[in-house]
């Protein structure tokens, strides 16, 4: 077993150590790894939609899909992490990953801690004999986990080069100001949504109008106006990278927003693959967007 500190530590913090044995109590670490970590032994599939989820959310905050650091932990989850520039303290660190990942059942909550250690990539699992590896962004959508788990009983079956794309980032600064704030209160399925459209909360890949409509201002009667903003949407979602597993749950979302906000039955599941997503994602639509 090899293992990497989540955290940074200071001279001073090793001479803490030096005397006491133990980097317990230490409180001001800081760390340049947002890291997520999904484990659910008895559904791991449940872990892994989690993962894509927090792959969907980063990305729509313009990270790039080959700088997120994927993989199959070895045993019962997924880790997703990114390297970034600027060092975090605990408390950034919490906001951030907690924002992103707080609503999610099999994220690890404890991440957190200053102790935290997160096992090396290529590194075998003393319990489950399955090594630690780097997925894609396709494999961890595409793939069930008994696949991935096939992929990982030997470091042959790994494309070593997936690690090569593996670089730095630049968190974007509406991702950085995050604050998490935990619920209070479970909101109820006949929840009333605010009318106020906030565009400071937009990214900048999304154009005003566009953003309106992933936020579900539109078609309040449902017919051409729902799926046509659904197609708008999925186009600009190509446009910017997005797989289409990831598109399809993002439009998902949408589904939902847009139907609580108009008190109407939710778009269909199996309209939006079939009707959209297999026709934007199709070989004979040439990149074409929206204006």
């Amino acid at each position: 077993d090899y293992y990497t500190s989540l955290y940074d530590y200071t001279d001073e913090h090793y001479n803490i150590w030096k005397k006491s044995g133990t980097v317990a109590g230490i409180q001001d670490t800081t760390t340049k790894k947002l890291f997520f970590d999904f484990d659910n032994a008895s559904e791991p599939e449940k872990a892994r939609e989690d993962a894509v989820t927090v792959v969907t959310r980063l990305m729509e905050y313009g990270i790039k899909e080959d700088t997120i650091q994927l993989a199959f932990s070895g045993n019962k989850g997924f880790s997703v992490m990114l390297d970034t520039t600027t060092p975090m303290t605990r408390e950034q660190f919490r906001d951030i990953t907690f924002s992103l990942a707080g609503d999610l059942g099999s994220f690890d909550r404890v991440v957190n801690d200053n102790q935290r250690i997160i096992r090396v990539v290529g590194t075998k699992h003393n319990k489950s004999g399955l090594y630690k590896i780097p997925i894609t962004v396709t494999q961890l959508t595409g793939l069930p986990v008994s696949e991935i788990k096939a992929l990982a009983s030997s470091l042959d079956n790994v494309d070593h080069d997936i690690m090569n794309s593996w670089t730095e980032v630049k968190m974007p600064e509406p991702l950085t100001k995050l604050k998490y704030k935990p619920k209070e209160t479970p909101v109820s399925d006949d929840t009333v949504l605010e009318n106020d459209l906030d565009l400071s909360k937009k990214p900048k890949w999304l154009t005003d109008a566009k953003y309106a409509l992933q936020m579900g201002f539109f078609g309040a009667e449902g017919g051409g106006e729902r799926n046509t903003a659904f197609m708008i949407l999925a186009a600009n979602y190509k446009s910017q990278g997005f797989p289409k597993e990831i598109a399809y749950r993002m439009l998902k979302g949408v589904a939902e927003i847009q139907a609580k906000r108009n008190n109407r039955e939710q778009f269909s599941s199996n309209e939006l693959w079939k009707n959209v997503i297999e026709v934007v994602y199709s070989p004979n639509w040439r990149g074409a967007t929206y204006s």
